[in-house]
């Protein structure tokens, strides 16, 4: 009998395990990974449109640097720097001096207020010279890297592009011969040297 008891036992203890796995089953087909899903979509369509309310509302920062930068385009224009290559704007020099000086009255009377963390204004005005000698000199940097003669200040590999190089000597040649009756003679020699080496370079990278 007692041999029977414990066969008895152990044929309800595998029918239990094997009612329990299907329970298990059950529960894992009763899983809610769709109400989770649907949770997420919920979040990202709220942070969608809270993007989109942020878009909406424009902060008046915003609208003054907007604003500034406009009447700086204006100002271009009304000096006959026309924005586009087709377009012949005739200078309108009153024009060009009323935005001017209601530009310097905007940034004296919002400039502090909205913007504090301009830098210094330095010493007098930046002159030509000194703008055009800096940009010549970042050009110059540049037609030097794509003729391989100087490495990739970023990635410190050398690679040429004689293409680019080409088209920077184009345009540092038409801005010395354009404002070189503006500069000291000093300058402007040394510039028409660099135009020199600049030709010589090219030509040996050519053929190399």
């Amino acid at each position: 009998m007692s041999e029977d008891n414990e066969k008895n036992k152990e044929d309800k203890k595998s029918y239990t395990v094997v009612d329990r796995r299907g329970q298990d089953e059950g529960v894992e087909e009763e899983e809610e990974e769709p109400a989770e899903a649907a949770e997420e979509e919920t979040e990202e369509e709220e942070a969608e449109r809270a993007g989109t309310e942020e878009a909406r509302l424009m902060k008046v920062e915003e609208f003054l640097v907007l604003f500034m930068n406009l009447l700086r385009e204006q100002a271009a224009i009304s000096l006959g720097m026309s924005p586009h290559p087709s377009m012949n704007v005739p200078p309108r020099k009153d024009e060009a001096e009323h935005i001017a000086s209601f530009y310097n009255k905007i940034m004296k009377e919002f400039g502090e207020r909205f913007f504090p963390q301009l830098p210094q204004s330095p010493e007098g005005s930046p002159s030509f010279l000194g703008l055009t000698l800096s940009c010549l000199s970042i050009l110059r940097e540049q037609i030097l890297i794509n003729m391989g003669l100087l490495s990739n200040p970023v990635t410190g590999l050398i690679v040429k592009d004689l293409e680019q190089a080409r088209l920077g000597i184009d345009l540092f040649t038409f801005i010395v011969q354009q404002s070189g009756a503006l500069l000291p003679e000093r300058e402007r020699k040394e510039l028409e040297n660099y135009l020199t080496d600049f030709r010589i370079n090219f030509m040996r990278q050519m053929n190399a």
